[in-house]
């Protein structure tokens, strides 16, 4: 005769001891603006390069667009993965740090806005001048909304944090 199966016993819902689970898209969030935080502080490394090789590529830009594009991108590298690093490892230093990534991300942003009108004008009329404008449009926007996540990640995380420091006490 089969013994009938015994249901495990409840597991807990986090490994933290009682605490409530790391939000997994504050998790998720961290891991994906890692990656697109590294690519662009390489992307801007390049950029940096490419100028002192040869700084008739941007002649185009004026310096007060072509320098903070570059400074934005490779402090966008360094603060953004310093900060999310914390945020995988659950260390609140990551918070501000977060914010600090975001505030340059949407200069960033800005700076290319104040750019688009420089680029366009360098476009032939026709489809080069459409598809850069339609890139934009895309990449930029893709780029607010990935902010809007990103901002809605921290609030999430800052009330994990809260939580878990009340609990401590």
């Amino acid at each position: 005769m089969e013994q009938p199966r015994q249901t495990p016993p409840d597991l807990p819902t986090s490994l933290d001891f009682g605490f409530p689970r790391f939000p997994t898209f504050v998790l998720a969030m961290a891991i994906i603006d890692l990656v697109l935080c590294l690519l662009r502080g390489l992307f801007g490394v390049i950029a940096a390069v490419r100028l002192a090789m040869s700084p008739d590529s941007v002649a185009h830009l004026p310096n007060y667009l072509a320098y903070p594009e570059m400074i934005t991108a490779a402090a966008i590298g360094g603060v953004g993965t310093v900060a999310n690093l914390l945020l995988i490892l659950k260390k609140p230093a990551g918070i501000p740090l977060g914010w600090v990534n975001l505030a340059l991300t949407i200069v960033s942003i800005a700076v290319i806005l104040a750019e688009l009108p420089l680029q366009l004008a360098i476009q032939p009329e026709g489809p080069q001048r459409i598809g850069l404008a339609t890139g934009f449009i895309f990449t930029n926007g893709v780029r607010v909304i990935l902010v809007i996540a990103c901002g809605i990640a921290l609030v999430m995380a800052r009330r994990w944090f809260q939580t878990r420091e009340a609990m401590l006490q």
